[in-house]
């Protein structure tokens, strides 16, 4: 995916997960999971150089200190 259509899709799962916008406490629990799976996700897949360390070595390399 181009960083454009990035964007668009972190900006539309923000709005949808956003944890102010649910007033049930078990739904708000589940949206600031996923808004911060979302947020993680972002981060990985913006960066060119931790997207292919993620494609290579998976969530595993993200954890290993010393890629630069």
């Amino acid at each position: 995916a181009t960083s454009e259509e990035l964007k668009a899709a972190y900006r539309r799962l923000c709005m949808l997960y956003h944890p102010d916008k649910h007033r049930d406490p078990e739904l708000k629990l589940q949206a600031e999971r996923l808004f911060n799976l979302v947020h993680q996700a972002y981060e990985v897949l913006s960066d060119p150089q931790t997207r292919a360390i993620y494609d290579i070595y998976g969530k595993r390399g993200l954890e290993m200190e010393g890629w630069e």
